[in-house]
């Protein structure tokens, strides 16, 4: 639906945001289904990271940390495959909000979804945690890269 009309596409960001001022107010469970929801508008790639650029990544509250953690490890283990989630990952967006959006979204990955692989009891799962994580990773730092090359 978000390709359909480039309206519902912000009207769907302008929701988002207006969730991301208000983790701390939801219950444990919403806040896990939103995160799965918006996983997969941006595996389908109905919306892109760029979303994320009114996040402040670096001080999440603990509320706020477990939506962004559930969101990222369903984002890393939903796709079928390795494309999926590079493509994903390589939308972080355009202009000035790009690098933040990049910084920002690297240094949630290795704080809190890194540790978190850790924990995870299924060892399939686990193992294509890591393996994803890399993929995101490298993408992510590939973006960087052709950032400098355009200044």
């Amino acid at each position: 639906f978000c390709s359909y009309n480039q309206r519902f596409k912000f009207t769907l960001q302008l929701c988002f945001w207006d969730v991301f001022k208000k983790l701390d107010e939801l219950v444990p469970r919403a806040a896990f289904n939103l995160a799965r929801t918006l996983s997969a508008l941006l595996s389908h790639f109905c919306l892109s990271l760029a979303i994320l650029k009114v996040v402040d990544f670096a001080s999440p509250t603990p509320r706020a940390a477990l939506f962004f953690a559930a969101l990222f490890k369903d984002l890393l283990l939903d796709p079928d495959d390795d494309s999926t989630v590079r493509a994903a990952f390589a939308r972080v967006g355009a202009g000035d909000d790009r690098g933040a959006v990049r910084d920002g979204v690297s240094l949630f990955l290795h704080r809190h979804v890194k540790p978190a692989v850790r924990l995870e009891r299924d060892e399939a799962k686990r193992a294509k945690l890591r393996a994803r994580l890399r993929l995101a990773r490298k993408t992510l730092d590939a973006v960087q890269d052709d950032d400098k090359a355009d200044a």
